[in-house]
């Protein structure tokens, strides 16, 4: 109780430096414990380390004066009623474990990454000086708080949700992973960052800690690269308990135990004593043990050196893990019975740490996994770790690394003074480099160079004089190129907006002008600085302007989307209006805002080349129906005059029946109406034989099979004997239509050689020459009504295809006597489709008769343009044809 030390073993004088004569007698403030040497203190320490409890952190002394640091577990003995107080102390040597924290927090430090240790309520608990230069609060400010002061403010409110889920559950998207998240510094801006976060095993069950390492992704998302970062901390401090203590006979029965094992093993004390020690062991274990045991016992007596033994051992909630067991027999009461002493160490860690030495926990722990480059070097500049990434980056093994000089790996002309440099701060403690970041060259084995950022820091160790230097590069080859690459672009993007035909605006979203093109300035006669001080309303009428705003507002507050295509009128600086296009899209700007891009089209040339093209198609849709398709196209690239022979061409001529007695009854205008009804119908059937209509006179209908395409007599003879039945068929329907009329047609047919052309140079027509028109005609005017008179030429090219009427001969004014027929019927079956000009078909019933009468494709796509360009010209601008409150 005073202090005095009565009992060291062999470990005691091996750690500090006495012997066990040097120690006995001594006080423990003289040889262990460093502070005040007044004996009357030792009773005053004993207490307070009792009541601090199992274990206190204090520096002791060795016998050559160098100080250390231990770990003091001290156990009041029992003295059997002696009135002095005795206490057991046991004393683990921490200095490496204290070399290990020094380095891996000053690594951490000189981190140039952030990292921040957070416990299960989200309390930051440890940071580094990376995370206050990121985030801008000062140490001071951030630990104790929450770490939601650094969390975006989309999950911010959310975040201790995420803890609390992960410790009822164990299941979390974040812990064990990399993810992107925005973060919030102090001054309220946000930042992308790449978070990995990972739980720190610790041997509390209390507290669980996280560690989180954040990598600031704003220059990445620059880059368009996806580049992952994830940081380990090297395992959180293990909180050492004090080690268990067991007590056994030679059967292996245990006869005590300390708290400490109570507090390993999870059983009380009641349930330890009695038991045997195999019962704290795996099954697989017991035999080892046994024969371990089983040799102990077998040695003489008096050899009571420690025996070491490594084992698997159970707690009593039946998990397993391994310990080292010391055992040193000891002398009993009576002498009666062996007991042996356990010394029990958890390895559990020790386990986790054999494979790898501290420089490979840094390295496979932390170091791998960014990355930045990591070079540990001494005083000297000698190279002692390297992780993978400085590896991959200079083209080096790992062990042409390790020995040799920093300077290796300095560019830019500076490897020559790297080593004057750690000189100058080693003895002035001022360098320029030193816990700073700086951009600087750097060299690969190959002697090419590359820019990186060096942020580089001096550890502080607990053990010799030696001082060591650790240094973090990231490659900056990316970043630089990718900003290069930025600015490409945008002079790019600069380029194609300039030179843009259209004028562009960029606004607001209340339209006030941000920027402008050249075009802009061009189109509306006012300069780059005038126009990006005013509104989009000077630029536009009153009521377009009204209009603009209407549509802008839409899409902002009820989402409708931007019209396609506005058609306005615009105000030039000179107050001349003119048409034009306006299209909207959104954009957002580089501080988030939302910004409009309205490009303006310019539609005065748009409207005149529109007008042009109307007058062109109306035209050409005028000439088609005036003349054959075939003539209008030869008389449109040569519009001198046209004459072609046929050899073979087949002439109808149709006639109405009594029609000047009945048109002299009439009013003009119905004489009119009747024949545009009937003609029509006529006009439709020939179009749908591929047949031209070559002209009328008064009601005389004339049609030929020429010009055409298909080069067939025969088919063309067929296909105008057709024309003929469908002709009389039609006849009698416009009757039952309009039997007010009663019409009736007289129709003659010839086939044979005939001269055609176009006649004039006013109203041009198109008209047939030669006898066999003039037959035609004849067959026409000699015919009877209701019938179709043809000659015998007719007849010998179309038979077999119909029944013919023999009339006999008959006189023909000019021609004298000539055998006639009439056409009664078809014999031989249609084929299924009718083809016109090789480009269209129509359907044909089965009774024979056509469907679909239609226009020929050409034509009716003429027309249909005529009628879109006469449509958009008639047109009139977009504000007057569309209300304020319409949407089309």
């Amino acid at each position: 109780s005073k202090g005095v030390i009565q009992t060291v073993n062999a470990a005691a004088c091996r750690v500090f430096g006495w012997s066990q004569d040097e120690f006995l007698g001594s006080t423990i403030t003289q040889h262990i414990i460093v502070g005040e040497e007044d004996p009357n203190m030792q009773e005053t320490y004993l207490k307070q380390f009792l009541e601090a409890g199992k274990k206190t952190e204090l520096k002791a002394k060795r016998k050559s004066g160098i100080e250390f640091w231990v770990e003091l577990s001290l156990l009041e003995v029992e003295t059997n009623g002696e009135s002095e107080k005795l206490f057991c102390g046991f004393i683990i040597d921490l200095t490496q474990k204290k070399t290990q924290e020094a380095i891996t927090t000053g690594i951490i430090e000189a981190s140039l990454d952030p990292m921040i240790m957070i416990n299960q309520v989200g309390t930051i608990k440890m940071i580094n000086a990376a995370t206050t230069t990121q985030f801008g609060w000062a140490r001071d400010e951030m630990l104790g708080q929450n770490v939601k002061i650094i969390v975006g403010k989309k999950y911010a409110g959310n975040h201790d949700n995420f803890l609390k889920r992960y410790m009822q559950t164990g299941k979390a998207r974040v812990v064990g992973r990399r993810i992107e998240l925005p973060a919030r510094r102090k001054d309220g801006t946000e930042i992308i960052v790449e978070i990995g976060l990972a739980e720190v095993k610790t041997a509390g069950k209390d507290e669980k800690l996280f560690c989180a390492f954040i990598k600031d992704l704003t220059d990445r998302k620059k880059q368009e690269a996806a580049i992952i970062s994830r940081e380990r901390l090297v395992t959180g401090i293990i909180n050492a308990a004090v080690n268990p203590l067991i007590q056994i006979n030679s059967k292996g029965v245990i006869q005590t135990v300390n708290v400490a094992a109570c507090r390993t093993f999870g059983w009380s004390q009641d349930e330890f004593l009695g038991s045997s020690f195999n019962d704290i062991l795996v099954e697989d274990q017991v035999k080892i043990h046994e024969t371990f045991f089983k040799g102990l016992m077998e040695k003489d007596q008096s050899d009571t050196a420690r025996k070491e033994n490594e084992l698997k051992a159970r707690r009593k909630d039946g998990s397993e893990f391994w310990i080292e067991l010391s055992l040193v027999e000891v002398e009993s009461e009576d002498k009666s019975e062996r007991l042996f002493c356990g010394f029990l160490i958890d390895l559990t860690q020790k386990k986790k740490q054999e494979a790898m030495t501290l420089k490979n926990r840094i390295l496979e722990g932390v170091l791998d996994v960014t990355v930045n480059s990591m070079f540990l070097i001494s005083e000297t500049g000698s190279i002692l770790e390297v992780n993978k990434t400085a590896v991959d980056s200079f083209g080096y093994r790992r062990e042409e690394f390790i020995g040799g000089n920093v300077s290796m790996v300095v560019g830019g002309g500076h490897a020559s003074k790297h080593d004057q440099y750690l000189k100058k701060f080693l003895k002035t403690g001022k360098g320029r480099l030193m816990g700073k970041k700086t951009e600087m060259k750097a060299r690969r084995k190959d002697g090419s160079e590359f820019l990186v950022e060096l942020n580089m820091k001096e550890i502080l160790t607990y053990e010799g004089d030696e001082r060591l230097f650790v240094g973090f590069l990231r490659s900056l080859t990316q970043q630089k190129e990718y900003e290069a690459e930025l600015r490409r672009r945008k002079d790019f993007m600069d380029k194609i907006i300039e030179s843009s035909r259209d004028a562009l605006f960029v606004t607001d979203r209340d339209t006030w002008i941000k920027r402008v093109n050249n075009a802009a300035v061009s189109k509306f006669g006012l300069s780059r600085d005038e126009l990006c001080k005013c509104n989009m309303d000077r630029l536009l009428s009153e009521s377009d302007s009204l209009l603009l705003r209407n549509e802008i507002d839409q899409y902002l507050n009820v989402g409708m989307p931007f019209t396609e295509h506005m058609e306005l009128e615009a105000k030039h600086s000179d107050g001349v209006m003119f048409p034009i296009a306006l299209s909207i899209s959104e954009l957002q700007g580089p501080d988030g805002e939302v910004l409009l891009v309205i490009f303006v089209n310019d539609l005065t040339l748009s409207k005149k080349m529109l007008q042009i093209e109307v007058d062109k198609t109306a035209a050409e849709v005028l000439l088609m129906n005036v003349l054959p398709e075939t003539i209008a196209l030869k008389l449109k690239e040569d519009p001198h005059h046209i004459a072609e022979h046929h050899e073979c061409a087949s002439i109808l001529f149709a006639d109405i029946v009594g029609f000047t007695t009945m048109s002299s009854k009439m009013e003009p205008k119905e004489v009119v109406e009747m024949l545009n009804e009937l003609f029509s119908i006529f006009d439709d059937i020939v179009e749908a034989y591929d047949l031209n209509k070559i002209k009328t006179i008064g009601d005389c209908y004339m049609v030929a099979s020429v010009p055409s395409l298909v080069k067939d007599s025969c088919d063309d003879c067929i296909r105008l004997c057709d024309f003929a039945l469908d002709m009389v068929k039609a006849i009698h329907e416009y009757n039952e239509k309009f039997p007010q009329y009663a019409l009736n047609l007289r129709i003659g047919m010839n086939c044979g050689p005939v001269v055609a052309g176009v006649v004039g140079t006013k109203r041009f027509l198109y008209d047939l020459w030669g006898d066999s028109v003039n037959t035609a005609s004849r067959m026409e005017s000699s015919g009877i009504a209701g019938r179709c008179q043809v000659t015998k030429d007719v007849v010998e090219m179309v038979k077999g295809t119909f029944e013919f009427e023999e009339r006999g001969l008959i006189q023909v004014k000019g021609k004298g006597e000539m055998e006639t027929f009439f056409l009664s019927k078809r014999v031989a079956p249609r084929r299924s489709k009718v083809r016109f000009n090789t480009m269209d078909s129509f359907e044909v019933s089965p009774s024979g008769e056509v469907n679909n009468l239609v226009t020929d494709r050409r034509r009716f796509s003429l027309f249909q343009s005529l009628k879109a360009l006469e449509s958009a010209l008639s047109d009139t601008s977009y504000a007057s044809s569309r209300s304020m409150n319409s949407k089309n």
